[in-house]
């Protein structure tokens, strides 16, 4: 089995009402699901912010194996998230009654 098939995902995007050329027909390369979101806010043409503006810039960077990739980048950005409070990693608690 492939280990990165747990992070991979079929999608398609379909526009009503757009003729821009933002979308293309056919196979599009393999996206690793954590670029999911990212890709379909660009496709819609809506302004990314600062998070998924890093986030699109890594695509590139990472391909489509973006949970198994071991770019610094990636790292960078990750802690970048946990440090603002974006991200909250501690364990969580479950209180038994």
């Amino acid at each position: 089995m492939n280990a990165r098939r747990q992070f991979r995902t079929f999608y398609a995007m379909e526009t009503l009402n757009d003729c821009s050329d933002r979308l293309y027909s056919g196979r599009g390369p393999d996206l690793d699901i954590a670029f999911l979101g990212t890709v379909a806010l660009q496709q819609a043409g809506l302004p990314l912010d600062e998070i998924f503006a890093t986030r699109a810039s890594l695509l590139d960077h990472c391909g489509d194996a973006y949970f198994a990739s071991s770019s610094e980048r990636k790292t960078r950005f990750h802690r970048t998230l946990v440090d603002l409070g974006i991200i909250d990693i501690a364990p969580t608690v479950r209180h038994q009654y």
